[in-house]
């Protein structure tokens, strides 16, 4: 079997990474509305053709997007009440009720777990016959997935301790998906893709390409492992018995212990990777490309037996290398996939990516510990996609603030920060415009920064801190942060450095 995607390439571009939950607006969290349609605006008028989310799917514990209820469904929290005004679904007052006026800059979390619900039900008790022939549509399309998220989230909310659908009876499932509990799910998820896809659109009449992100592992309470336990290795009581992690590095000295159930790779062989392949096609049909983290598990996998307390005594198991890809690729063709490529990394894998033929990450804020490391900019290879920093790194600003004085200096030198204002921050923050400056200049087809770093933010605003359980995923910006932004700097640099183009993937066998 050979790879037929060597010749993946994507467009000399430029973007902004941040999570639909971050956007502003007046409902709590970010949403899918015109906030939304409004950053992409502000992207095209920065000269930025990219736009990088974090996943989309519902989260689960921590209201961690890596750690989703189902692989398929979208987090019902991103549905905008406007929409479901629009459609005659809420009244004005239901609509007025939804507004959050607290901390602007904060996800709050149980607000919305109090209060979301019983508006999203209101709204599906008034659907009208033309939207019910809308969502079974939807249904009919989605069943593969959406009946088993229906099916959980069902359970869920009724309190029926299922621990596996295999434990269902025929007629226990068939009575469950006539429950309004079961058809309120599938509404939610119909509404939020009926939103996504009318973003998406939006955002391609722009030129921008829209780039989601694929966690390699799901939640053990997800109904992922509920419905397919066989593709999971578990033991008889459906409990995990290895656990997925990372080996000690840069972020942790520990290593880091996700929690997550390890796949049993020869088992999904078996039918040929149906589930992953299932799973990356129905997500580049909603995004342009997909950015799949922890790229380095389909080579090797760091597997933490479960009744150890951390990460330091897993071990490296082989992982089902890139067959999955080839099958996948054999059916759909060449695919505008971004391997995450960070963390403990060898010969072999460097060998594994090549192969590959996906363009893996770089981040500056790795570069400068003295070595000649691959994340210095004069190290990279157009076949790339390049960062500042990613959702797990500090905010550029940050790092410089907490970073070692050799560091700090090598940065400086290197960057060209001037030395005397380093440490100042805002929109026209002397390190944040010199690390995007250097950063555009490389030979990487396609750069993206935090949006933190375009405001010159501080370590407060940060997205995540890996390993701490508490205060991530939570952070928002508010409509003046983004206003005060410089666009006409970015214009420059994307001008200067010829990064002024729409969002393009392509092949070498197309134009």
């Amino acid at each position: 079997m050979k790879m037929i995607s060597a010749s993946k390439r994507f467009e000399r571009t430029a973007g902004a990474l941040l999570p639909i939950f971050s956007l502003p607006g007046d409902y709590g969290i970010g949403v899918l509305g015109k906030e939304a349609k409004a950053f992409a605006d502000f992207l095209v008028s920065a000269g930025l053709h990219v736009w990088q989310v974090l996943p989309t799917v519902h989260a689960g514990a921590g209201n961690s997007p890596y750690s989703g209820v189902s692989a398929f469904a979208g987090d019902p929290n991103y549905i905008d009440p406007e929409a479901l005004f629009e459609q005659g679904l809420i009244t004005e007052d239901e609509l007025a009720s939804a507004r959050y006026v607290k901390a602007l800059h904060k996800v709050d979390y149980e607000w919305l777990d109090a209060h979301r619900p019983a508006l999203w039900k209101r709204a599906f008790s008034r659907i009208t016959p033309e939207i019910r022939a809308e969502i079974n549509q939807f249904q009919e399309e989605n069943a593969y997935w959406l009946e088993d998220y229906a099916l959980f989230m069902t359970c869920k909310e009724k309190e029926l301790e299922v621990k596996s659908k295999s434990l269902l009876t025929e007629p226990q499932i068939q009575a469950l998906k006539s429950d309004d509990i079961y058809s309120y799910y599938c509404f939610l998820q119909y509404e939020f893709y009926r939103e996504w896809t009318l973003l998406k659109e939006y955002c391609e009449d722009k030129g921008i390409g829209l780039v989601g992100d694929l966690p390699i592992y799901v939640s053990q309470d997800s109904c992922d492992v509920w419905a397919n336990p066989e593709i999971f290795l578990l033991d008889d009581d459906l409990e995990p018995i290895g656990i997925a992690g990372t080996p000690p590095d840069y972020f942790s000295e520990d290593g880091q212990c996700w929690g997550n159930p390890l796949y049993d790779w020869s088992r999904m062989e078996e039918d040929g990777y149906g589930w992953w392949i299932d799973r990356i096609a129905f997500h580049l049909n909603y995004n342009d490309a997909m950015r799949i983290d922890h790229f380095r598990g389909f080579e090797k996998y760091w597997y933490i037996p479960a009744d150890e307390p951390n990460a330091k005594k897993g071990y490296w198991e082989t992982g089902p290398g890139l067959k999955l890809f080839e099958l996948y690729e054999q059916k759909y063709g060449p695919a505008p996939i971004i391997a995450e490529d960070l963390g403990t990394v060898d010969e072999n894998f460097f060998k594994f990516m090549a192969k590959s033929g996906y363009p893996g990450m770089r981040v500056m804020q790795f570069a400068f510990d003295g070595s000649n490391t691959m994340h210095l900019p004069h190290n990279y290879v157009h076949h790339t996609v390049a960062y500042t920093g990613t959702h797990d790194n500090n905010t550029t600003l940050g790092w410089i603030w907490e970073a070692s004085q050799g560091e700090r200096e090598r940065a400086i030198n290197y960057c060209n920060i001037p030395i005397s204002h380093w440490g100042e921050g805002g929109p026209h923050s002397p390190v944040c415009q010199s690390f995007l400056r250097t950063l555009y200049q490389s030979v990487a087809n396609i750069v993206i920064a935090p949006l933190q770093d375009f405001c010159g933010f501080g370590a407060d605003t940060r997205t995540n801190i890996p390993g701490e359980a508490l205060h991530n995923w939570n952070f928002r910006f508010t409509r003046e942060n983004i206003r005060s932004i410089d666009r006409d700097f970015l214009n420059k640099l994307c001008e200067t450095y010829h990064r002024n183009h729409e969002f393009r993937f392509y092949s070498e066998d197309q134009d």
